[in-house]
């Protein structure tokens, strides 16, 4: 996610793949786990994707 960040140019330091933003972005997947609305998959490390829910919450922001 913090590759896509960084592409678009919205991290910090605009466009800068930094281990701050790396660090950022954890921190907020871990907070959309707690939430239930994102699951990590144990595929690779830190690996996550949306549940049902946190599928339905995107859905419901377009």
């Amino acid at each position: 996610m913090s590759n896509a960040i960084a592409r678009e140019g919205r991290a910090p330091g605009h466009g800068q793949n930094s281990s701050e933003l790396h660090r950022m972005v954890a921190e907020n997947i871990d907070h959309l786990v707690n939430l239930g609305l994102a699951e990590y998959t144990g595929d690779v490390l830190r690996t996550a994707r949306l549940t049902a829910s946190g599928s339905d919450a995107a859905a419901s922001l377009v």
